[in-house]
């Protein structure tokens, strides 16, 4: 899924992991034609009190996922937007 970072026009991909199911989704969805600082604020909410996690926790998951299956960390890096390996 891709997804607007603070900067206009500057994107990051969010990967959504097998365990959150459409139902869990659905009400994500419902709140984007809203305004952006209160969709992250709602989605946030939701995902604290539904999964008990933010929405840079799924970033993180994706990273270590991505790490343990062998992706090199330079590809990581460029699919994440990171600027360095640190």
């Amino acid at each position: 899924m891709r997804v607007e970072k603070h900067k206009k026009e500057d994107y990051r991909l969010m990967v959504i992991p097998r365990e959150i199911i459409d139902e869990d989704l659905t009400p994500c969805f419902k709140l984007l034609d809203k305004d952006k600082d209160v969709i992250r604020a709602n989605v946030n909410k939701y995902l604290h009190r539904k999964l008990g996690i933010n929405a840079h926790s799924l970033r993180y998951a994706f990273i270590t996922c991505t790490l343990r299956k062998g992706v090199s960390p330079s590809i990581i890096v460029a699919i994440t937007g990171h600027k360095n390996l640190t």
